[in-house]
């Protein structure tokens, strides 16, 4: 056999070997136990979509296209995104600069668009790094990128100043052209900010907000109470509220700290899901577990 004939065949061989233990696990994965989750779904606000309670956080540490997840390589992403899959998490939180879209796009080979929800999130502030395209041209990237036809939530990411829905009046109009078009399902921002987070819920434009929400205080924008009590404000009006750095970024290790926090969120009342990321199966299962005796769904 020829040296060239030899790497292709190994080349196939793996790529045939990847592609059956894939092929049997996303077998499994399909057939969710929805007892054993108990994952949602729950209703996202009023708008309409319908996510679990736990999104797959694809931005550990994210930043300029790489993320703790984009960092483990394609296999070994698409291995934990189909295993947070069969725990019941069919909600998937990326954003443009995480890197990820790409390696999400693997996943329709083994799970139907339609059972999964995605929510990415477009950079609009200048940086030498980043990629800044014409707002009327990013949602069609995105889509492409993610091989969909559709996105369900894409949201202007990272704001920080109570300006910003002046300030990103392009784009904002681009999300209303993409809705229009029913490429995009519902819009909205990720605050990191008191200041945007208020002008966020003074917005009629905006379907869904993103927040850092935790009862210690870690990486958060105001007090625990005043964060909470601005996201009730806006869950009232009817607003999804997705609550994010629920473990204040990685700030709060203990246990009791960490049980404590789900149930400031979970029990709140408010936050309608929370994007946890976790970077291995374990991790998945620890912060899945604790959700169910909080929530009652255990087994």
């Amino acid at each position: 056999m020829s040296l060239f004939n030899r790497r292709d065949f190994i080349r196939t061989s793996l790529a045939g070997a990847a592609s059956l233990r894939f092929s049997r696990l996303s077998a499994e994965t399909l057939r969710i136990d929805k007892k054993q989750t108990g994952m949602g779904p729950v209703m996202l606000g009023n708008t309409g979509i319908q996510v679990s309670r736990v999104a797959m956080g694809t931005g550990v540490n994210g930043w300029r296209y790489h993320s703790e997840l984009k960092r483990l390589g394609e296999d070994p992403f698409l291995d934990l995104l189909l295993y947070n899959y069969s725990r019941g998490i069919t909600f998937i939180d990326t954003a443009d600069i995480y890197g990820t879209h790409e390696n999400i796009q693997k996943v329709w080979k083994h799970i139907p668009r339609e059972k999964v929800q995605i929510m990415t999130k477009l950079w609009t502030r200048p940086n030498e790094w980043a990629k800044i395209h014409k707002p009327e041209a990013v949602v069609d990237r995105f889509r492409k990128e993610l091989d969909t036809d559709y996105i369900d939530i894409v949201l202007i990411h990272s704001q920080v100043s109570s300006a910003w829905p002046e300030q990103t009046k392009a784009y904002r109009e681009a999300l209303d052209e993409a809705k229009d078009r029913g490429i995009v399902k519902a819009v909205g921002v990720s605050c990191h900010s008191w200041e945007a987070m208020t002008a966020a819920s003074e917005s009629e434009w905006v379907d869904v907000i993103l927040s850092r929400i935790n009862n210690n205080g870690a990486r958060l924008d105001n007090t625990p109470e005043k964060v909470m009590a601005l996201l009730k404000k806006m869950h009232d009006r009817g607003k999804g509220v997705i609550g994010m750095k629920i473990f204040g970024g990685g700030q709060t290790t203990s246990e009791q700290q960490r049980e404590s926090s789900l149930r400031f969120v979970l029990n709140s009342g408010v936050v309608d899901s929370i994007s946890l990321g976790m970077e291995k199966k374990e991790y998945v299962d620890d912060a899945l577990d604790r959700i169910q005796r909080i929530t009652n769904k255990s087994p």
